[in-house]
């Protein structure tokens, strides 16, 4: 049994967060003190499968120097996102292959991991064969890889034999330690390998005996089982409830109670040549709404400052609050959350084929799927009511003289642009858009969607995005999806930030007064 320490829990979240980084293959992985790195690898296949990545390194890996190595795998959000078109099934499991997982009752794995796991097993035993030397292994992966990360685990298990001739696994089962990783495989192989696989830490976030990242939480019914021992961080709620910090690289890193190192001097937030009309006033009042959203739809009963908004109502897609309804003296914002679990993601942010509008007359003018399905699903399996009819006929009720905003951060930007397409393009509905604000917003529209969106809404959607945000133009494959509208570029730097820089913590933090 290889030694578990907090200290080397720390090393291996560290080694982990870096095998998810779009350029780690260009600009090598940066290392903890001490570390060397051996060697980078990737399998890039061409879409629907995905690209993983990963390398190997040796290092002190725990408090008293012993010197180990670590082999991190990872698949990366925008590969990820920019190869899955097609909507997730959650019974479309595939066993993995007997030189895997050997025989028996070895349950099933979501296709997708079986198969990107099948593209990069040739990579995994070359460098564990050619660079392990008789030290000490260690497996680790954090979110998209921490699948990875556990199969080869069970692959690189005591006795079993690589692809090629010659590759035998390490005398001692490899140690793994994984991330914010969501279930990927039913309770049979959940249960294959528990009892095949010894020393495997599975890493989430909790506030005594709730989630804080609530990614790894779902799937989780009879067809998804959580793989190795849980070990549940005790953590507290951050200041801002947001989905993308919770389940980051520094998030975690904190929850262990590692320090993360200052990337760069902070500099002030600002927006180059705000367009006529733009408030960033509004776009900081804006952007609290929507961690409002997110907070209370983590965390039913989260208390949350809006004034000088008061919560109005709350509009569900398919039975999960989506649309959190505010109103001031002056003013109705409709405030749209993204994916948090990931079943969501899954489902939901990661379906990005296109499909066209009931609201645009042409048909070649197509949207993200994931988000359209969101909006025009039924409130839940007892109110056929459509979402998007049940917000039209809510705010409508609550106008009244008021100004219409819309807003929403990453998928839910991207649902609040379809909301306000809905409204713009038809008049007949009665509800004249007075703004739309978003932060990260996703890839919503095709080129032609795009060229109707941003004449009907011409000088009123303001699409706020960082540098340096990796997701929002990842979004559906060869390029067949755009940011619509006016893209204003949000300077600025934090001291830390998360490796996706996608956060909405970043957003508000960067556009407060």
């Amino acid at each position: 049994m290889l030694e578990d320490s907090n200290a080397t829990r720390i090393v291996l979240e560290q080694l982990a967060s870096q095998a998810i980084l779009p350029d780690m293959i260009e600009n090598s992985p940066s290392l903890p003190p001490g570390w060397v790195l051996l060697k980078t690898f990737s399998a890039r296949f061409s879409p629907p499968s995905v690209t993983v990545q990963g390398f190997i390194a040796k290092g002190p890996i725990d408090s008293s120097g012993d010197i180990a190595a670590a082999l991190s795998l990872g698949i990366t959000w925008e590969d990820f996102l920019g190869t899955s078109i097609t909507p997730f099934d959650p019974t479309a499991q595939a066993e993995l292959p007997s030189q895997v997982t050997g025989t028996g009752n070895v349950g099933k794995v979501l296709n997708l991991f079986a198969n990107a796991y099948n593209n990069v097993r040739d990579n995994i035993w070359e460098v564990v064969t050619d660079y392990l030397n008789d030290l000490p292994l260690y497996i680790c992966g954090m979110s998209l890889g921490g699948p990875i990360a556990q199969i080869a685990a069970l692959d690189l298990r005591p006795g079993n034999s690589g692809p090629s001739k010659g590759q035998k696994s390490p005398d001692t089962q490899p140690a793994g330690y994984v991330f914010s990783t969501a279930n990927f495989g039913n309770t049979e192989f959940a249960s294959y390998f528990n009892n095949n696989v010894s020393d495997q830490f599975n890493f989430k976030a909790y506030k005594s005996t709730e989630a804080v990242d609530l990614f790894p939480t779902e799937p989780s019914d009879s067809l998804y089982a959580a793989a190795g021992e849980v070990v549940q961080l005790n953590t507290s709620i951050p200041e801002y409830d947001v989905p993308w910090l919770e389940r980051s690289d520094v998030f975690y890193l904190e929850a262990l109670g590692g320090t993360p190192v200052q990337q760069q001097p902070p500099q002030p937030g600002s927006i180059s040549t705000p367009p006529s009309g733009f408030s960033l006033t509004r776009s900081y009042g804006f952007s609290q709404l929507v961690a409002a959203a997110y907070a209370l739809a983590q965390h039913p009963g989260s208390v949350v400052s809006t004034s000088p908004y008061n919560l109005e109502a709350i509009i569900e897609s398919n039975g999960a609050p989506f649309a959190y309804i505010f109103a001031s003296v002056t003013d109705v914002v409709v405030a749209v959350r993204g994916t948090t679990t990931g079943l969501e993601f899954l489902s939901m942010e990661a379906n990005s084929s296109l499909v066209a509008t009931e609201f645009n007359p042409n048909n070649q003018a197509q949207v993200h799927k994931g988000a359209y399905l969101v909006y025009t699903g039924p409130v839940s399996s007892t109110d056929t009511t459509s979402f998007s009819d049940k917000l039209l006929s809510t705010v409508s009720s609550m106008m009244s003289g008021k100004k219409l905003w819309l807003t929403g951060h990453g998928f839910g930007g991207a649902i609040a642009n379809i909301a306000a397409a809905d409204y713009a393009m038809n008049p007949s509905k009665g509800l004249e858009v007075s703004g739309v604000y978003t932060f990260g917003s996703n890839a919503v529209a095709n080129g032609i969607f795009k060229s109707d969106f941003d004449q009907a809404l011409s000088g009123k959607s303001f699409q706020i995005l960082r540098l340096k945000d990796r997701i929002p133009k990842s979004i559906g494959v060869f390029g067949t999806l755009f940011v619509v509208g006016d893209q204003l570029v949000l300077n600025g730097q934090l001291a830390v930030d998360e490796s996706t820089y996608h956060s909405l913590d970043g957003y508000i933090r960067l556009t407060a007064p």
